[in-house]
C-alpha cells in the first residue's frame, strides 16, 4: 500500500512538473518582464498555500485535538498534559502540511527545470517547502483554540461546516481578485502591458512572511545567489521556531 501511494506521488509530480516547466519557460520568454513574472507566480502559489493551510489546519486541529474518541483515553493516562498536548498540536500540523508537498513539489520542480538549476537547489526547495507549513498551520490551531474558549467541545462539527463554507467563500473571493488568465491570453502582450500584467497577480505580502522567504529563497537559488538563498531560509527557519513556539506556548492555556 505504502509504494501504491510513493508510485501515485511519484506519477503526479512527474506529470505536473512538465506543466509548470513549459509554463515557467513560456513566462520567461516575455521580453524584459520573464523572469519577473515567473517569480510572481510562485510567491502567488505561495501565499495561496498559506491560506489553504491556514482553512485546513482549522479543520485538521478539530479533528485530532476535539473530535478524536482516542482522546478521552489518553488523556486519563499518566503523561503530562503538555506532552500530550504538543504531541497532538504536531499531530494536526503533519496532518494539514502534506499538501504543500502534493501541489508545491511539481510548482519546485519545474521551477528548478526551468532555470536548469544543480543539485543544490532540491535543498533549498524541499527545505523551503517544509518551512511553508509551520506558521500558518500554528496559526490555524491557535484560532481553533482561541474559538473553543466560548464554543462547546461537542459543536466541533458545526465549527467544521462553518469552516468549510467560510473557506469556500474565501476561495472564490481570491480567485475573483488574482486573475492569473490575463498571462495566456494570445492576443494580449506583457511587454506592451507591464503594469497591467504586473497588477494581475499582485499579493499583498510581506518582506518576511513565511510565504515571501520560502519564494526569495528559490528564487536567489535559481539565479545563482546562494549566499541571499540561504539567508532567505535561515530567516524562515528562526521566523518558525519562535512564531511556531510561542502560538503553542499561548494554544495550552486556551486548551
Amino acid at each position: 500500500r505504502n509504494w501504491l501511494v510513493i508510485g501515485i506521488f511519484a506519477l503526479f509530480v512527474t506529470l505536473t512538473s512538465r506543466i509548470s516547466t513549459q509554463l515557467f519557460d513560456t513566462l520567461r520568454l516575455t521580453p524584459e518582464i520573464g523572469t519577473a513574472l515567473v517569480f510572481r507566480v510562485v510567491a502567488m502559489a505561495n501565499l495561496s498555500f498559506c491560506i489553504m493551510l491556514i482553512f485546513s489546519s482549522l479543520v485538521s486541529g478539530a479533528l485530532v485535538l476535539y473530535a478524536n474518541p482516542e482522546n478521552e483515553l489518553l488523556y486519563s493516562l499518566p503523561i503530562p498534559l503538555p506532552r500530550l498536548f504538543a504531541g497532538k498540536f504536531l499531530e494536526s500540523m503533519a496532518a494539514t502540511g502534506w499538501m504543500v508537498f502534493l501541489f508545491g513539489t511539481p510548482i519546485a520542480v519545474g521551477l528548478g527545470r526551468s532555470f536548469i538549476a544543480g543539485w543544490d537547489y532540491a535543498l533549498v526547495a524541499a527545505l523551503s517547502l517544509l518551512g511553508l507549513i509551520f506558521v500558518p498551520t500554528a496559526f490555524g490551531i491557535f484560532l481553533l483554540c482561541a474559538a473553543f474558549v466560548r464554543l462547546p467541545r461537542h459543536r466541533a462539527s458545526a465549527l467544521l461546516l462553518f469552516l468549510g463554507a467560510l473557506a469556500a467563500y474565501f476561495s472564490v473571493s481570491f480567485s475573483e481578485r488574482v486573475d492569473i488568465g490575463v498571462l495566456f491570453r494570445m492576443e494580449f502582450d506583457p511587454a506592451l502591458h507591464l503594469n497591467a500584467v504586473l497588477s494581475a497577480i499582485e499579493i499583498p505580502s510581506h518582506p518576511y512572511t513565511p510565504d515571501t522567504l520560502s519564494a526569495q529563497a528559490m528564487a536567489s537559488m535559481v539565479r545563482g545567489e546562494k549566499l541571499a538563498a540561504w539567508k532567505n531560509l535561515g530567516l524562515l527557519w528562526g521566523e518558525n521556531v519562535a512564531v511556531t513556539g510561542s502560538l503553542m506556548g499561548i494554544s495550552y492555556p486556551l486548551f
